[in-house]
């Protein structure tokens, strides 16, 4: 249940500072002036939830911007709703919402609210007064689960013209295979592939023929080819050994030279005369050495001539001094003789060590070619071997050789083969492909008629619904309408026994063509059928007041509010009472609200506001 606790604003119509609290009211008149804000105060609901219904200069002239709340409680729990102005952005406990979403919290939109909560001037006869076409628009905006009829419908016809196009480009698909189908022939198919199986099998046995004869032909040339290497190899191999053989010769003739000459050699040398000489040499050297001792003795005395000897520095004498050169004279001359001496002894002993030099290499020589000469007589052999061999080779090849054919109309037969074997199974393996592809297809021939068959299956049910959606809302109009219509009347026992309401979901047309209409008829007491345009002004009032009444009702929404603005105009005294009456007990269970300015109703309701404008042009209110 939605009940209305307070309403408010700043800045909006009349009102500068407006917060009006409702909780305790629930048979309630607002009264005033004309101009004086009746009409602007209880539009203030309207205006917070639905403001592009409404007019646009909202705010009053001395302000720029403007808000308007409500406090609506709804299931127990109080929600402040805001809208601002301009702007026109919506709040709930200060939290921005989407229109749409509120809307949908709300359970309807404006023009429901205004045929089912809100009844605002003139507007109490809109689905009554209304022509059959704009009713049944109303009934069907108002009835949910009958607007949605069309949106389904929409869908269906949306979904069958989707099978429809699918099942198009499946017949399509369809007709396409089995015209390639058709095309193919998959039996011809086969038979061509089995020929040219057999025909590759056919050419491949004589290409198999033809590369064995080519092979023993290769064989042959390789063989051939071979012995040309052997005799060139033995050749060689003759001419490396002969070669080797004088080298070896050579070798053997210089090693007996070698040990020739250190036979000589060894004859001329002689161990004992060398340490002699050698020591001869030791002797000389030394002898040298005393000599040359003595003469340094003797030549401080004869640079003296005279005076003190500066050996034993005794007085020297001129005969001493004399003596002494002659001394000195006498060690020259040994000196000489010995030096001759030695440098005989070292040639002799030079002759000697180069004689024992030249024996050591002829020595080494000897071993040098004794060496090489092994080796040589190795590489002789080896030689020797490997001729024998590639004569042996030879032989064994030259018994079995046979001069070749030639090979080039050999090569061109096998290269046709290949050729004519390369486009027999290029064509197989197109042949296989296209067989392939018939499976494939036939394959898929089979699922698209499956699917066909499904999406026909649909689209005639689609189509069938499409067909019976019509003739169900109809019925459930007709359903509704009854439903409507007991409430009505359960109404106008209270409002005005007198007229029974009949409503019809036909309407028959002057040129007595029916069609899916509303037609809303009045049945007097005497049975007489009148229709809307026969009524009084009070008349019509009552009934579109019980008319009203019924399609909250019939909705089934769950606001706890009702406003009605000035609905008691055309009635007279009678009417404004059943009216009266008949809202007073529907705020046993809501909050009912009416404007007027018809100051005997006043005593009739539970609460009174009075609305008046204040010397600066401001609504205010009275309670």
């Amino acid at each position: 249940m939605k009940k209305l606790k307070t309403i408010g604003c700043e800045n909006i119509f009349s009102f500068k500072d407006l917060s009006l609290d409702l909780d305790n009211y629930n048979f309630c008149c607002v009264t005033g002036e004309n101009g004086a804000g009746k009409s602007s105060l209880l539009s203030i609901p309207r205006l917070v939830f639905f403001k592009a219904s409404q007019k646009d200069n909202l705010i009053n002239d001395n302000a720029k911007k403007g808000v308007c709340f409500v406090t609506l409680e709804i299931d127990g729990k109080d929600y402040n709703i805001s809208r601002n102005i301009p702007g026109d952005k919506l709040f709930i406990n200060g939290n921005a919402i989407d229109q749409q979403e509120f809307e949908d919290i709300l359970g309807l939109d404006d023009r429901i609210f205004c045929n089912s909560v809100y009844y605002g001037q003139d507007r109490l006869n809109e689905f009554i007064c209304s022509t059959p076409a704009k009713q049944m628009e109303l009934f069907t905006l108002m009835l949910p689960y009958l607007s949605k009829f069309d949106s389904v419908r929409k869908i269906v016809s949306t979904e069958q013209t989707q099978h429809e196009t699918e099942i198009n480009l499946k017949q399509n698909k369809i007709d396409s295979i089995e015209l390639f189908l058709k095309e193919t022939n998959s039996k011809n198919l086969s038979e061509e592939l089995r020929a040219s199986i057999i025909l590759n099998k056919e050419i491949n046995e004589k290409l198999i023929s033809c590369r064995e004869k080519y092979r023993s032909v290769e064989t042959a040339l390789q063989t051939e080819k071979r012995i040309s290497d052997l005799i060139k190899k033995m050749e060689a191999a003759k001419a490396n050994y002969e070669g080797k053989k004088s080298e070896l010769s050579m070798r053997i003739e210089n090693k007996i030279k070698l040990e020739q000459e250190i036979k000589t050699l060894e004859d001329k040398i002689d161990v004992d005369k060398l340490n002699k000489l050698e020591g001869n040499l030791k002797n000389l050297i030394a002898k040298k050495g005393e000599i040359l001792g003595n003469r340094k003795t003797y030549e401080p005395i004869l640079k003296v001539n005279s005076g003190v000897c500066p050996v034993c520095l005794q007085k020297i004498g001129k005969d001493f001094a004399e003596k002494a050169k002659t001394e000195i004279d006498k060690c020259i001359d040994l000196e000489g003789k010995t030096l001759i001496s030695i440098k005989s002894v070292e040639a002799e002993i030079n002759c000697q060590k180069d004689i024992g030099n030249k024996y050591s290499i002829c020595k080494n020589n000897v071993e040098s070619e004794e060496f090489k000469i092994n080796s040589l007589q190795d590489s002789v052999k080896s030689v020797k071997l490997f001729h024998f061999e590639m004569m042996s080779e030879y032989k064994k090849l030259k018994e079995t050789f046979i001069k070749p054919e030639k090979t080039e109309s050999l090569i061109l037969e096998i290269k046709e083969l290949e050729k004519q074997v390369s486009d027999n199974t290029e064509r197989a393996g197109r042949l296989k492909q296209l067989l392939s592809q018939v499976e494939s297809e036939t394959i898929k021939l089979k699922k698209l008629k499956e699917e066909l068959k499904l999406l026909e299956n649909k689209f005639n049910i689609t189509k069938y619904w499409y067909s019976q959606l019509p003739i169900i809302k109809l019925k459930m109009v007709e359903e509704s309408l009854g439903l409507l219509e007991a409430v009505m009347n359960g109404n106008m026992v209270e409002l005005y026994p007198r007229f029974k309401i009949v409503i019809t979901s036909k309407a028959e047309l002057k040129s007595g063509e029916v069609r899916d209409k509303l037609n809303i008829q009045i049945i007097t007491e005497q049975g007489k059928i009148r229709g809307w345009g026969d009524a009084s002004g009070g008349e019509k009032s009552r009934i579109a007041l019980g008319c009203q009444l019924a399609i909250p009702e019939m909705l089934g929404h769950d606001f706890g509010f009702e406003i009605y603005d000035e609905i008691f105009k055309s009635m007279d005294d009678a009417g404004q009472e059943a009216a009266i009456n008949l809202l007073q007990r529907r705020s046993e269970d809501k909050q009912v609200f009416v404007i007027s300015h018809d100051k005997n109703l006043y005593s009739r309701f539970d609460q009174n506001i009075h609305v008046y404008m204040d010397d600066k042009g401001y609504s205010k209110i009275q309670h």
